[in-house]
């Protein structure tokens, strides 16, 4: 393929994807930590975890060689913290929440109660992205209308949208 009919594909592509994701976010959240980890490593863990001490919610990264490891080497891991700003916890209902403009809760994580341990699970309209470029991770999260989303389940089932093109909220992390 000659460059001109590269650049008119990746736009095609761009194009096909951006119709595919037909609703906005109404909070964004950027964490302002950045981590490293291996090129060619993958994302073998994800959590959120409150820290009671500091007020704080974190995503737990870890990514790991093992795919990508020899025999001679040893497969190793690595786990990042990103920490999410804004994001406040009610302890009598169990909920992590955002304040929105004009200060209204916006629902973003819940409690699970798992075998050991609670777990702090996404709520159905909110997805934590791991964003991965060349060993550099980047966590960003973002909330969506609930009616939104179902409105867009729902079209995406009746539609014949490739899988890749789908926005798929359950690839979240915890879900």
């Amino acid at each position: 393929m000659t460059f001109p009919f590269r650049l008119l594909f990746l736009v095609a592509l761009l194009a096909a994807t951006a119709s595919a994701w037909a609703i906005e976010p109404i909070v964004i959240i950027k964490s302002p930590d950045e981590g490293e980890s291996y090129i060619y490593g993958r994302v073998s863990d994800r959590k959120l975890r409150w820290s009671d001490k500091e007020k704080k919610l974190y995503a737990l990264i870890t990514v790991d060689n093992s795919l990508y490891s020899s025999n001679t080497d040893r497969p190793e891991k690595e786990t990042v913290r990103f920490y999410l700003p804004g994001v406040e916890y009610d302890a009598a209902q169990k909920l992590f929440y955002v304040r929105g403009k004009n200060n209204e809760v916006i629902p973003f994580a819940t409690t699970k109660k798992e075998l050991l341990f609670d777990s702090i699970k996404p709520v159905r309209n909110a997805v934590v992205r791991v964003v991965r470029t060349r060993g550099r991770i980047e966590v960003v999260a973002e909330i969506y209308k609930p009616e939104e989303v179902v409105a867009e389940e729902a079209e995406q089932k009746s539609s014949q949208t490739n899988e890749w093109q789908k926005l798929d909220l359950n690839k979240a992390i915890g879900q």
